[in-house]
């Protein structure tokens, strides 16, 4: 095939893959999410493995120990914060009735504005004529929470699968690539892994001690609304680089009635979430940071294809991308001299094996001539593991 029609065609199913992964994005960000899933719990199920634990204990222990800590510190964050709620609804209508009680009696600019405000009686008449809508909203929030619930057990149910079959996977996807990259293509795999397995870990075990050393800051400060604030302040430190300002600002938007302790909380969370960042993240990757531009460009980019959920696996997809740069910044490995001699060695030996059986006056038996040529196809390829400029070390057979 000439050179010009192979890279027409090239071209053409690369871009039929590329459309075809666009109309497929939903099963491929399952499939790419349970991929990453498994990878963060990697390094704990080959630690329980290490003591003696088979595989089915270790996947239990590991997935188990998550989804029981993640369900307390649920458990424990959902009754204070919906206890909040309905205080805050209470402090609104409250606040509501006092205004139209006392600013007709205020100010000039007051009793305008109080006259520009419906009554107590007919907005809560509206909000009445209103309920459907409101309950029709409630139903596709609660219906679009189930269905996130879902995917998060789809994804789980994955990654469990690519655990217990992990080598089985690496096999397969690998006996797709010439056999002189599968090292190479296996090393970078592993690296891909490990990398982002151990970025989505740091993540949530960063958010988890910032929910909890913010609660309890806030509590002990005396923060209106701590247990909200905390949650909010744990879940928007997952968004890279507008998380935290947004996470700072929240204490003080709630409490801005209360001045110095509006301040204090906004001290206290900015010190707490510093801290994590510098110290506790460095310490946990053990001082590999992406490059900030990188994360950034990565930021902008999973922004605007994924919205919020792109912004969430934004630092994990730089670090892929971080690994995936210095692979390709890795010159190719050179021939491997001692493989090289080992190769020339077992071809010389099976020429003369040849020889003596073409000189054997009752010749080789079909079966002999079959293990020969066995031998032969996997002397080559230990030749192109080694290197490409060992291909030529193949002989035509006499």
């Amino acid at each position: 095939m000439r050179p010009p029609v192979r890279h027409a065609l090239v071209v053409l199913a690369t871009l039929a893959a590329l459309v075809l992964a666009w109309q497929l994005r939903a099963v491929l960000l399952t499939f790419v999410l349970s991929l990453a899933v498994a990878a963060t719990f990697r390094p704990t199920i080959a630690g329980l493995m290490r003591r003696r634990a088979p595989l089915p204990v270790a996947l239990a222990l590991a997935y188990g120990a998550a989804l029981l800590l993640i369900v307390a510190l649920v458990g424990l964050a959902a009754g204070p914060i919906v206890r909040e709620a309905q205080e805050v609804l209470r402090g609104a209508t409250d606040l509501y009735d006092r205004l139209h009680a006392e600013w007709p009696l205020g100010t000039t600019a007051q009793q305008t504005l109080v006259q520009l405000l419906p009554p107590s009686h007919v907005l809560y008449d509206a909000l009445e004529a209103q309920a459907s809508m409101i309950a029709t909203t409630l139903l596709g929030f609660a219906t679009g929470v189930v269905n996130v619930v879902v995917e998060v057990g789809i994804v789980l149910i994955l990654s469990i699968y690519w655990s217990l079959d992990q080598g089985h996977f690496e096999r397969l996807w690998l006996a797709l690539l010439p056999i002189r990259v599968r090292q190479r293509a296996r090393h970078l795999w592993r690296g891909l892994e490990g990398s982002v397995g151990a970025v989505i870990r740091v993540q949530v075990v960063l958010s988890a001690l910032a929910g909890v050393l913010l609660a309890v800051g806030y509590v002990a400060l005396g923060l209106g609304r701590p247990a909200a604030l905390a949650t909010a302040g744990a879940l928007l430190r997952l968004i890279p680089w507008l998380g935290p300002v947004l996470a700072v600002a929240a204490p003080f938007l709630a409490n801005v009635g209360d001045m110095p302790r509006a301040l204090a909380g906004v001290a206290y969370t900015a010190g707490v979430l510093y801290a994590l960042d510098r110290l506790v993240r460095s310490w946990l990757l053990g001082g590999r940071r992406t490059s900030g531009l990188l994360g950034l460009l990565t930021v902008i980019v999973m922004g605007q294809a994924a919205g919020i959920v792109g912004l969430v696996i934004a630092p994990a997809v730089a670090a892929g991308i971080g690994v995936l740069l210095d692979y390709l910044r890795q010159p190719a490995p050179a021939a491997d001299e001692q493989g090289l001699a080992r190769v020339t060695e077992l071809r010389r030996r099976l020429e003369a094996v040849r020889e003596g059986l073409a000189a054997a006056p009752e010749g080789a038996s079909p079966q002999v001539v079959s293990l020969i040529d066995r031998l032969d196809g996997l002397i080559q390829k230990a030749s192109e593991c080694c290197a490409p400029q060992l291909g030529d070390l193949r002989q035509p057979a006499p």
